[in-house]
This record gives structure tokens, sequence and C-alpha cells, in this order.
């Protein structure tokens, strides 16, 4: 471990056989359903996942915003913004052996709900469970730097021609607003969006369900939904020779030598936490729960394991 640290779920989980845990740190979890049953089973994926140590990202762009018309009681949507404690108190409640869990929750810029999602955070008694981030554009940023309106719209992805609700919003006056929200209360983060899924690889698959939807929740790992990645660390101190002294210099011929041997073994670590999961699922299989209430977690961790073994994600920092 003086050059290759790996992180702390692969450390928990890999030769634990009193713990039943995943090996993987990063998790997107949720769906694209707008309905009550799709928030209710995105709000079980962050039990089931943090149960077993994950740290989870989700996405709620897909949610219509407030007032829409919806086919209950209701006759008309809270909103997205409005379903974020649930998701924050979630993470709150599932323990993970003294240390609590961790939740991203991210919305798209062309989401009309977007300025309540940047206010959030302004009431420190909201969201405490989670990190916010919100998905930015390149036709936003263009519209702030340009100094024009912007059209929100929903669904996020239709044209404003195509869009079931639009509004239209100072790109600059929403921009610093998100600014100095983000000074005063550190969050929302910012997520640049365009760059991020046209420079991620998983993106050439999008048909075969890798889209990336989100990222977990420290931000440096977007994910498609069922993905998952393990993590591990170069110790740079490490490789830092005659530290401290005149004659000190860093020594790139051993840091080379052992980035390899870290990436050799985070495909390893893939390995070993797909064996995990394979245990996670055969607990699940086992239990004498009845079928209907363990449906949802042995679906969500059979999809999980088939992305494991299908996109290998490593993440070596």
């Amino acid at each position: 471990f003086g050059h290759i640290i790996p992180n702390g779920s692969p450390m928990a989980a890999i030769g634990n056989d009193i713990q039943l845990m995943s090996a993987s740190n990063c998790f997107v979890a949720g769906n694209t359903s707008d309905s009550y049953g799709g928030i209710l089973s995105m709000d079980e994926d962050l039990a089931q996942i943090m149960k077993r140590r994950g740290g989870v990202g989700v996405d709620i762009s897909h949610l219509r915003p407030k007032g829409e018309n919806v086919s209950n009681a209701a006759r008309s949507s809270t909103g997205a913004v409005s379903f974020m404690d649930r998701l924050s108190e979630t993470t709150r409640e599932v323990a993970q052996g003294g240390r609590r869990g961790a939740l991203m929750i991210t919305m798209h810029i062309r989401h009309p709900e977007a300025e309540g999602f940047i206010d959030i955070k302004a009431d420190e008694t909201s969201v405490t469970g989670a990190n916010v981030s919100l998905k930015v554009t390149d036709d936003f940023m263009r519209a702030v730097y340009e100094g024009e309106n912007f059209i929100q719209r929903y669904p996020v992805d239709a044209s404003p021609e195509e869009a079931q609700v639009t509004k239209e919003v100072n790109a600059e006056k929403l921009w610093h607003k998100l600014i100095d929200t983000a000074r005063d209360h550190a969050e929302p983060g910012v997520l640049f969006w365009d760059k991020m899924t046209t420079d991620t690889p998983a993106d050439c698959y999008v048909d075969l369900g890798y889209k990336t939807h989100s990222t977990n929740p420290c931000g440096e790992v977007p994910l498609e939904i069922g993905g998952a990645c393990r993590l591990t660390a170069m110790n740079l101190f490490s490789f830092v020779r005659n530290p401290f002294t005149d004659r000190a210099y860093f020594d790139y011929d051993k840091f080379r030598e052992s980035v390899r041997i870290g990436q050799r073994i985070m495909d390893d670590i893939v390995q070993l936490d797909i064996e995990k999961i394979d245990e996670i699922i055969d607990k699940v299989k086992a239990d004498e729960e009845p079928e209907h209430v363990k449906h949802h977690e042995l679906k969500l961790w059979q999809n999980i394991r088939e992305h494991a073994r299908e996109s290998r994600r490593t993440g070596l920092g």
C-alpha cells in the first residue's frame, strides 16, 4: 500500500466474510419514469445500494415541473424539487457502519424548476443528506455570454416547439444566481454536461444502455443507470525521493511502473466485485421474504452485475 491504495469499498469488502457489501464505491441509480412508482423505485435503489456501502447519484430532470397535471387525487404535481428531501432523508437514515451514505442529485439547466433547484440549499435545513449539481449545457453558456434569454422546457430533451412546458429566463441572471448561491452555501455544483458526455467513451454505446445519466456523489465519475465504479488512488507522496532536501525529485520511472500495476489491480478488483455482487444476489434469493418484497432488490443487483461485467469501470486517481 505504499504506492497503490484501493479506496474504501474495495478495502472494506474484499476478503471480508463477515459483512456483505459491494466493492464498488460509486453508483448511478434510478429510472426515467415520471410517476410516483418511479420515484419510489428510485428511493428504494438508494436504500438497497447504500446498505451495501455504495455512494449513489440520481437525476430528477425527467420529473414534471410543479403545477403540471397528474392523473391522481392531487390533480397537479408538487414538482421535481419537492422530492429531493425524500431522497436526502433516505441517505441520512441508511447506516453504513457508523458512516453516513453519500448522494448526488442532479438536474438539467433546461428544466423549468432549475431556479428552485439552485435555491434548495439556501435553506440550510433542506436536503442535508445530498450533494446537488446542475447540468449546464453549451447552449446555456452561449446565452449567458451573449446576454440572451434561454428557453427552459419539459421534457428537457425536447425542442422548444415540441415541449409540453416552456419557460423563458434571463440566462445571465440565472447564472449569477447559481454562482452566488454556490459561493454562499457551497452548492450547487456545476456539471458542464455537453463536455462530460462528449468526452465520455461510454456514450458511444448509448444504444446498449450506456447513456450517461448522472454522476457519483463527488462528481468525478459520470455513469449510466445501473453503472458502478471501483476506485484506487496512487500515493504521489511515495514517489518523491529525498524529500525536503535540495536533492528532492519525483521518480517518474517508478510512477509509470506503478500506474500499470495499479490499473491491472483495478481490473482484478472488478472481478472481485462481481464475486461480491454474486454473493449479494445469492443472499437475496435465499431470503425468506416474500418474492414481491425482494423482487426489486434482486433485479437491481442483477442489473448492476451485468453492467459491471460489460463495462468493467475503473477509477485510478
